[in-house]
């Protein structure tokens, strides 16, 4: 159900950012007060690749738990939008923190990479690539502590190793 500012039982409380075909909003659910974020996608400015994207991000996040990737929580369906309700990260994204901090000193930057690297090792053990890493989709629990996010790229392998795609 969607009143206003409102889905489900969340409530919307801000804006955290935007992507090309979602709006990410920060939201608390009523019972437990727990903050999460939001991706809302309006399906009317979907065409028939972009929904398939949307699709895959689903999948692939419903398969892929790991303590260093975003955590999908629930998928809110209506007319006109999708809501993808996913744990909310304090720290934003990493090219946001390189932009304002400068770069990251090799002894704050080795145990991220080394996360980043165990988020994707896993991804691939389950047959998932991310196809799209970059610091925007990156996020910052802390200083040392990370979470790979963004799967509108990602495919399973259905061949396995031997798959191509280009």
């Amino acid at each position: 159900v969607t009143i206003g500012r409102r889905i489900g039982l969340y409530r919307f409380c801000g804006d955290i950012g935007r992507g090309n075909f979602s709006k990410v909003k920060l939201a608390v659910h009523q019972l437990t007060r727990d903050k999460v974020a939001i991706k809302v996608v309006d399906r009317g400015g979907l065409d028939a690749k972009a929904l398939r994207m949307l699709s895959s991000e689903i999948a692939t996040l419903e398969c892929v738990h790991h303590p260093n990737i975003l955590r999908l929580f629930e998928v809110v369906e209506t007319l006109g939008r999708v809501y993808l309700v996913t744990e909310w990260i304090r720290g934003g994204e990493l090219y946001n923190h390189i932009t304002q901090g400068g770069p990251l000193r090799e002894i704050h930057a080795a145990p991220l990479y080394k996360q980043l690297l165990l988020a994707v090792k896993h991804m691939h053990s389950l047959g998932f690539v991310h196809r799209d890493i970059k610091a925007e989709n990156v996020l910052l629990l802390s200083e040392d502590r990370l979470k790979l996010a963004d799967f509108g790229f990602s495919t399973q392998l259905i061949n396995g190793e031997l798959q191509w795609y280009g």
